[in-house]
């Protein structure tokens, strides 16, 4: 488990961004080679977009969680849900394997997802969840996961 040491910009907030994937999408692409795992770069980007627009480096706290969680029917240790009750931005990169019913993704989305509200309104009002889809998933598999309840996409 790592996070970053800069104070959360987001007020209120102990972490700006929760990093979930489900670990076989962060394999390297290239044995012992870690600069090319498709997660860890994707996140380092985006960390690094986030200073430019902040105009300083180490503008945001992250929570980024790297071991390999074995057990997918154990619940969320409290420390874990209280990262997930006090993070800003949850950012879903989803996939078949993060969409896998065993795994602990899951654990962690539902989470976040039953604080965000009770109905689709206020769960979209907050803006708070950001969903990277990587892989060719349906759009329902995808949608029922994050929000069943609602029936229309943008495309920008």
């Amino acid at each position: 488990m790592s996070t970053s040491s800069a104070k959360a910009y987001a007020p209120d907030r102990d972490y700006d961004v929760f990093f979930s994937y489900a670990s076989v999408d962060d394999e390297p692409r290239l044995p012992s080679r870690d600069e090319t795992r498709w997660v860890t770069y994707f996140r380092q980007c985006l960390v690094t977009a986030v200073d430019r627009k902040l105009r300083r480096k180490g503008s945001v706290k992250v929570f980024w969680d790297r071991k390999e969680l074995a057990s997918s029917n154990a619940p969320l240790t409290p420390a874990l849900e209280s990262v997930l009750d006090e993070t800003a931005v949850f950012v879903a990169i989803a996939s078949a394997g993060y969409l896998h019913p065993e795994c602990w993704c899951n654990l962690e989305r539902k989470h976040f997802l039953a604080g965000l509200g009770d109905t689709a309104e206020k769960r979209a009002a907050q803006r708070r969840l950001w969903i990277i889809l990587i892989g060719d998933i349906p759009t329902a598999e995808w949608q029922e996961a994050f929000f069943p309840d609602v029936k229309a996409q943008i495309y920008l």
